[in-house]
């Protein structure tokens, strides 16, 4: 996440980026307490929830227990080739 941060305080400044980041933590906590409220993306491999937000796409997967966020994405990144599992 600090990829994200550092890129959103050099293009939208300090106060956006802390709020941005502020709100991509409430996020992940969401996910944490209700972890299938993201859709599951069967279109890659293997098949795992992704779920948005504002610009960015979190993917996780989530066994019946455990959340275990795999990547977070910005939406215009092709998921498929950063996901590669090997």
């Amino acid at each position: 996440m600090g990829e994200i941060f550092r890129f959103s305080i050099a293009s939208f400044g300090r106060p956006t980026a802390v709020e941005y980041m502020l709100g991509l933590d409430e996020a992940l906590a969401r996910l944490g307490a209700y972890p299938e409220i993201g859709r599951i993306d069967r279109a890659l491999e293997p098949p795992m929830h992704v779920f948005q937000y504002r610009s960015h796409r979190v993917f996780y997967q989530f066994d019946g227990a455990t959340v275990s966020v795999v990547r977070i994405l910005h939406h215009a990144m092709n998921a498929a080739a950063h996901l590669r599992m090997s």
